[in-house]
């Protein structure tokens, strides 16, 4: 199974209201009425006015080993730290239906910033469509199951002379990106005696990656969209036996069914590694997607090494705006919410001279051998996507195509 590791950031950036919908909630009683201002928020016409900017980043290792332990201040809440319970009219909290793998892909510093043209109270949910909630601040009121956090009356605070008046936010290293993050918001929020300029949230997701990098044939580098919504800012930086290769595509349309989208690499769409690399080109890039000047700098400064620079084979893309809100869906109380999230999924460790070695266990979950299963379960990325390549190959038998598709979605978590 691959389970993505979603890292969000400071709210009005989004994930950062990390990378990535429950129905409705109802409910009269007391204890939830918060709950229940999530449901009549839209028809209230004195509801507050919020814009919501996110950005975060979803990670994982091409090959199913883990991701490195993100960097959350020690004051930050993990699951277990929050209340397990109920929302009204749901007897008891529900269990994620398996079990997650310890490698995967996860959610990273999703960074929620909000903004308001006056002061007022909200509600707020963050739900993981499939995955979990793991590390969150300021502390939410609840957890009603193992995907969902709801935090009950955060107070939006714009008037410097109120903002003076609440509690003092916790200390950070200034060169931590919980510290620099703060320069993105133009409020403070304050909620179960917490002060903060955005709301963070931060999970893993058992998902399947959208996209796929192989080489075909005649040992061409092709990227193909597995997912239903197109991805943008592709970016592939590859080593070679020439050297170290970058590429650089606007977008990878929607695959069609089971048949993916795909792009075949060339001299058309390489970009020399110092232009990748300037200061500025992805603050420019999340900047078109709808975060603003500051928000983006804090983007850039947070994600620029990991994206850009260093020795790792890596592929990044970002989300469409409809993909995240299928992933990560939000609800506000008592608000009307205008959103922009700009989330990425960086995907890295490449080796395509490993390519053969997933391709081959592959072909062995078609024949119905287990043990290729169980082996290609741990891998990752470049596992499912041997699987898909095969799945949509026409040239391969309908009973082993369907052997496959049954495996596969026993590692979607859906």
């Amino acid at each position: 199974m691959v389970k993505l590791q979603w890292k969000l950031l400071p709210l009005g950036a989004a994930a950062v209201l990390l990378f990535l919908a429950t129905g409705p909630i109802t409910g009269e009683a007391e204890e939830g009425r918060a709950v229940a201002r999530l449901k009549s928020a839209s028809k209230n016409p004195e509801a507050l006015s919020l814009k919501l900017y996110e950005w975060g980043v979803d990670r994982a290792n091409w090959d199913g080993t883990a991701v490195s332990p993100n960097d959350v201040p020690d004051f930050y809440y993990s699951a277990d730290e929050v209340t397990l319970a109920p929302a009204p009219e749901k007897p008891e909290p529900k269990p994620v239906a398996k079990p997650r793998p310890e490698s995967g892909v996860g959610c990273a510093k999703p960074v929620v910033y909000f903004e308001s043209d006056k002061d007022g109270v909200f509600d707020f949910e963050v739900r993981f469509a499939h995955g979990a909630i793991e590390w969150m601040y300021p502390k939410p009121s609840r957890r009603i199951d193992t995907a969902t956090a709801q935090w009950d009356g955060i107070k939006i605070v714009s008037n410097v002379d109120d903002a003076a008046k609440l509690p003092k936010v916790r200390d950070v290293k200034a060169d931590h990106w919980a510290a620099f993050s703060r320069d993105g918001a133009k409020s403070l929020l304050q909620v179960n005696g917490e002060t903060e300029h955005f709301l963070f949230y931060e999970g893993s997701k058992t998902d399947l990656v959208d996209a796929d990098v192989a080489q075909d044939a005649d040992g061409n580098v092709v990227i193909r969209n597995f997912g239903a919504f197109a991805i943008h800012d592709v970016r592939l930086r590859l080593q070679t036996k020439d050297g170290w290769r970058a590429w650089f595509v606007r977008e990878i349309a929607a695959a069609n069914g089971s048949t993916p989208t795909a792009v075949t690499l060339a001299e058309g769409n390489r970009v020399e590694l110092a232009d990748v690399r300037k200061p500025g080109v992805l603050a420019a890039e999340s900047k078109a997607a709808g975060l603003t000047d500051t928000q983006a700098a804090v983007f850039e400064r947070c994600w620029r090494n990991d994206f850009v620079m260093g020795d790792r084979s890596v592929l990044t893309w970002r989300h469409d705006a409809q993909a995240v809100d299928s992933a990560v869906p939000l609800k506000a109380g008592n608000a009307k919410l205008e959103s922009k999230r700009v989330c990425y999924a960086w995907i890295a460790n490449i080796d395509l001279s490993r390519q053969a070695e997933f391709d081959k266990l592959a072909d062995g979950v078609s024949t119905g051998d287990t043990a290729a299963g169980e082996k290609l379960a741990k891998s990752g990325v470049a596992g499912a996507g041997a699987v898909r390549r095969l799945i949509s190959n026409s040239e391969v038998s309908l009973a082993r195509r369907m052997k496959l598709a049954k495996w596969l979605k026993t590692q979607s978590g859906k």
